[in-house]
This record gives C-alpha cells, structure tokens and sequence, in this order.
C-alpha cells in the first residue's frame, strides 16, 4: 500500500504524468518483436561456386530462432564428379550427414538446439569431366525447412528448364494474390492478433497521454 501510496505522488508530478502508462508500453514490446520476428521469419539458401578451388559451398541464412533442421538435395550435372564431401559449421549436434546418391548431394543436419543465423551445411569439390557447363542446384520438391519459410535459393547454373515447386503468384494466375494473403492469414493469424492488440494498446495510449496534455481552464469568469 505504501509503494502504491507513493507511485500515484509520483506520477502526479507535472513532467512524470506521461510516465505514467509507460509499463503497459514496455510489456507490449515483446508482443511486437514476437510478432515481426516470426511474421517475417524466413531462410536462405545459397550455393557458392568457386571455380578455382572446385569446391562449391552450400550455405544458410534465417531470421528463426526455432529452426533446428534441414533436409535437402543438391542435384549436380552429369559431367560433375564429386571427389570430396564435407559438413559445414552449423552445430548438427544430433545428426550431420553429406553422402552422395547417384547425381544428388543428400544433406541432412539436426540439432538440439537452434541453428546460428547463418553458417555453412557442407563443402562439395569436385572436378568437371568435360568444357560443357555445369550445374549445382537445390530439389525446391524436397527441400524442408520444418515451419521455417523458404526465402531466397541461390543455384549455379541451374538449367532453365528446371521449374520451381514454388511457383510465382500474379494477378492472373488462378491462385490470386488474395488465395496467397489468405495462406499467410492461416499460418500465422495467432501473431497477426497479437500484433493488433499491440497496436490498439499503443493507439490508446497515445490518446490518453494526448488528453492529459490538454490544459485545464481554471481561470474565473469575470462578471460583469
């Protein structure tokens, strides 16, 4: 009751009355970054080709703090040997394997805790068996990334006539922009709520420090 006694004087100090509602701002915080973090969470995978060396890297990059797994394929040219697999850094403390399988490069990393944010998953040299092009590039249909959103897949030479299992979404095609609006809705509508409790809690706010702000006419009329 005391400290109670004692913040309510404080607050009706003239310059700490916009104070006053700053708790219930910072407890709002962490629902906002909540939100944007995982609204916007994605991964990127690229592969790296160095041509002098002959060793192409495969490398990650998200924004998930929950992502502890990657399941993919690399698809290599006929005319590409593989002489060497390594893993990568990432921290695959439960499971880290790069084996060969035919014309693909088969990467498998879980961990037990979050991945860093970006790291490597595996070095591939090899040698190229004649001067035609050659192509190193990502199975998008096998590609699994847990709840994680596939951003951005960078490829060497991948042969145009290669589509991607994820397809381009316009206006005309026959899934809209809205059936993709709609998608993200279902995926992550408990953080879009989040995020517009957050936003009618600062509106709020805002208001009520704008109405404290207005000053009070206590001057007495004169009659006349």
């Amino acid at each position: 009751m005391l400290l109670y006694y004692h913040t309510n004087n404080l607050y009706n100090i003239p310059f700490m009355k916009n104070f006053k509602y700053m708790p219930a701002m910072l407890l709002a915080i962490p629902f906002l970054v909540l939100f944007t973090t995982k609204a916007f969470a994605k991964a990127d995978v690229s592969i790296t080709d160095n041509s002098d060396t002959h060793i192409a890297t495969v490398s990650l990059t998200h924004g998930d703090e929950t992502l502890n797994a990657v399941d993919m394929e690399i698809i290599l040219s006929d005319n590409v040997s593989i002489q060497n697999l390594d893993t990568g850094n990432l921290d695959c403390s439960m499971n880290n394997s790069v084996t060969e399988n035919g014309n693909k490069v088969e990467i498998f990393c879980l961990s037990e805790n979050d991945l860093a944010k970006t790291g490597t998953l595996a070095e591939i040299t090899y040698e190229v068996t004649d001067n035609s092009e050659y192509y190193f590039y990502v199975n998008q249909n096998t590609l699994d990334l847990g709840d994680t959103t596939v951003g951005k897949i960078t490829d060497v030479n991948k042969p145009a006539s290669v589509k991607d299992s994820v397809k381009q979404t316009t206006d005309d095609d026959n899934g809209t922009i809205f059936t993709t609006v709609w998608s993200f809705v279902k995926e992550y509508y408990m953080y879009l709520i989040a995020g517009a409790f957050v936003l009618t809690l600062i509106i709020v706010l805002l208001t009520s420090l704008k109405k404290d702000d207005v000053p009070t006419d206590t001057t007495t009329p004169t009659i006349v």
